[in-house]
């Protein structure tokens, strides 16, 4: 969902209550809004290529949002597994040095991302500082 539709999900009115979402909707809510989201988010997942300058997705209010500048989009889901497999990740990185890095994901939610992204065997991707290859379905750390 796009980022202004949060204010139409509610799970999302939920999390921000009452108070914030008149604030969101009134005069320059969506200015309070994204002053919110940029103080209070928290980033949850950073992906780097070769390709590209860094993809970083933040955690707010029970939501995974994600930016790309490039594309002029700006997305949120509830699970943040739900954004690979589209694209733009939806290719072969493996031939791109890819890395992903959290300091809050599971290390088997990070694999399953990265077999995402690295679709084909003997593929190599780098998880919080270490390496990973593709083997049957898996990663092997090497």
């Amino acid at each position: 969902m796009e980022f202004h539709e949060l204010l139409e999900n509610e799970k999302f009115k939920a999390a921000i209550g009452p108070e914030n979402l008149a604030i969101y909707l009134g005069e320059n809510g969506t200015d309070s809004m994204w002053d919110d989201f940029n103080e209070k988010s928290e980033t949850v997942l950073v992906i780097k290529a070769v390709h590209s300058s860094g993809d970083f997705f933040r955690h707010w209010n029970g939501f995974f949002v994600w930016e790309n500048p490039e594309l002029g989009e700006i997305v949120a889901s509830e699970d943040v597994e739900s954004f690979f497999g589209d694209y733009p990740f939806d290719g072969n990185w493996g031939s791109c040095e890819t890395e992903l890095h959290s300091n809050t994901l599971a290390l088997e939610t990070l694999k399953r991302i990265a077999l995402k992204l690295v679709p084909d065997v003997g593929d190599l991707i780098e998880i919080n500082g270490k390496t990973y290859e593709r083997h049957n379905g898996d990663l092997v750390e090497v």
